[in-house]
């Protein structure tokens, strides 16, 4: 019952962490500062910290470097107490209550389809608008050459490709669970 219960802790963290960093990115790149939105973890709290350092004098409001750093810090934090319930408790007996409830797993799978749709169209459509403003036409030889240019650009289209395959997969493991259930 706790390791539901912690799962549904990291979803909510999770969601709640993923809206203040794409808003904090968002009002960092309309202020023209160039931010990087498929980058490791130094590079987003360098760009939370510049964030809180603008928010003052900007008047934005401050609570997404907040929700942002607590939302990754109750995440990691949670994943932890997840990791020792399991070891306290037996990995079998945890992946016996996770796994088994087909509702969990295809809650999973639809927010996993979901999130990846919204980052998949977030990101082509940044792409799209990139390549537009550049006033470029995209066709397959020069594509790849914007790509080599464009660290902005090759991030989106990383991004986007990353999304579009994870909602790929999500969609087919929600059909298979479907078929799974409607045989059984």
């Amino acid at each position: 019952m706790i390791a539901l219960v912690l799962i549904s802790v990291v979803f909510f963290l999770l969601f709640v962490a993923t809206i203040a960093h794409f808003r904090i990115l968002g009002c960092l790149e309309r202020a023209g500062i160039s931010v990087k939105y498929l980058a490791n973890a130094s590079d987003s709290f360098r760009a939370y910290l510049k964030y809180r350092e603008m928010a003052k004098d900007r008047g934005w409001p401050v609570w997404p470097f907040y929700a942002a750093l607590g939302g990754y810090s109750g995440l990691f934090l949670a994943g932890l107490f997840l990791l020792l319930g399991s070891r306290i408790a037996g990995l079998e007996k945890l992946a016996q209550t996770i796994f088994k409830s087909r509702l969990l797993s295809a809650a999973g799978l639809l927010w996993v389809f979901l999130t990846s749709l919204g980052t998949g169209l977030w990101f082509t459509l940044r792409m799209l608008r990139s390549l537009r403003n550049q006033g470029k036409p995209v066709v397959s030889g020069s594509f790849t050459k914007l790509l080599s240019e464009s660290e902005s650009l090759r991030n989106d289209f990383y991004g986007a490709l990353l999304s579009w395959t994870g909602c790929a997969l999500a969609l087919v493991l929600l059909g298979l669970l479907g078929v799974q259930q409607f045989l059984n």
